[in-house]
């Protein structure tokens, strides 16, 4: 009797520990229409060479070799203060695209703030990097939690969580990635980013984004963002 009632007890905790920092878990399988599908003929087991046909282009850097180079110095000079009026920026620019759909302003106000070091900006790999040993990931969930974030990462097809599945196709034709997953160097981890108005924001399998999301924490060995729009 005392054993089940220590067991309860445990599963009592476990219940109020997620319940205290809710994350988004869902995870739908996602693919263009029938009618409107154009996958590439060929199909990989994992994530294709760069130089495989019909992958979409590369993106433009966000920033420039320059401002790139420079970014380290900003991040280390600029005041608690000046980024806490970024982050209430940027969350406002967030919200007037959550009720209007409206996402003109964003990418410059967001490319101000990165040039400044107001607002971290990585590639995916190296923020999913920072919530990995030797480094303290349950202390890199406390600091960027509810932290705007911008990121640049590989979109990769919810197909690539599908272990039976090995051979998998690669879609041309844009759709919505609900939640759209940036490949890492590990295969089965992501930054799973959940979108902001979804529907307004049809990407393509492998294609290279800028974005910006909200931090919720990590799931499944997946970190989590949320209210993310693309750049």
């Amino acid at each position: 009797m005392r054993v089940l009632v220590v067991f309860f007890l445990f599963l009592a905790a476990c219940g109020t520990e997620r319940d205290s920092h809710p994350l988004e878990s869902r995870l739908k399988p996602s693919a263009p229409p029938p009618e409107e599908r154009r996958p590439l003929k060929e199909g990989f087991p994992q994530r294709p060479p760069k130089d495989t046909p019909g992958l979409p282009p590369p993106a433009e850097p966000l920033l420039s070799d320059g401002e790139q180079a420079d970014l380290e110095l900003m991040l280390r000079t600029v005041s608690q203060e000046e980024r806490g009026r970024a982050q209430t920026e940027l969350l406002g620019r967030v919200d007037r695209f959550e009720k209007t759909g409206d996402a003109s302003t964003i990418r410059s106000l967001v490319l101000d703030h990165a040039r400044a070091g107001r607002v971290s900006y990585r590639t995916a790999e190296a923020f999913f990097r920072e919530f990995l040993f030797p480094n303290d990931g349950n202390a890199a969930v406390e600091r960027y939690r509810g932290e705007v974030v911008v990121l640049t990462g590989a979109v990769a097809p919810h197909n690539m969580v599908d272990l039976a599945d090995g051979f998998k196709l690669i879609e041309q034709t844009p759709y919505v990635h609900e939640p759209a997953l940036l490949a890492t160097e590990y295969e089965l981890s992501f930054v799973r980013c959940h979108l902001a108005r979804p529907e307004l924001q049809k990407l393509r399998d492998w294609q290279e984004v800028h974005l910006l999301g909200v931090v919720e924490g990590k799931l499944r060995g997946d970190v989590v963002l949320k209210r993310c729009v693309v750049l």
